[in-house]
């Protein structure tokens, strides 16, 4: 028969197995954490998703009629800027969901930054 644990040990290790188990695990270049979803990462990645999916409607509808003179110059240059920033911060604390989102999100702005500049509009 295996010997008893006192609680005090029982206790530490039980909390040594949560830390283990929401840990990353570096594997390559990036970070996988524990497969079970917290709240942080949810919000994360209803963030993401909001900030991604806002700038959609705006792309599809500068790169089909090629207008911008409703659109603010400095707003896009601005933002364009904040979003290559994160995706930087991004790489460099190995954060593949804000990676993957930042990504998307300036492959939706800079086309319509770049037609704003084209149509050498300073709003």
């Amino acid at each position: 028969m295996p010997p008893r644990m006192s609680s005090a040990r029982n206790s530490q290790l039980i909390a040594l197995e949560n830390t283990l188990e929401n840990a990353p695990v570096e594997t390559g270049a990036f970070f996988v954490y524990s497969s079970r979803m917290n709240t942080v990462s949810i919000i994360g990645l209803v963030a993401a998703f909001c900030t991604t999916v806002a700038s959609l409607h705006q792309a599809i509808k500068t790169i089909r009629s090629r207008e911008t003179r409703g659109i603010s110059l400095w707003m896009y240059v601005l933002i364009t800027f904040g979003f290559s920033l994160w995706l930087v911060y991004g790489f460099m604390i190995k954060d593949v969901p804000l990676i993957a989102a930042n990504s998307v999100t300036l492959i939706l702005v800079i086309p319509v930054l770049v037609i704003k500049i084209r149509n050498g509009e300073r709003s």
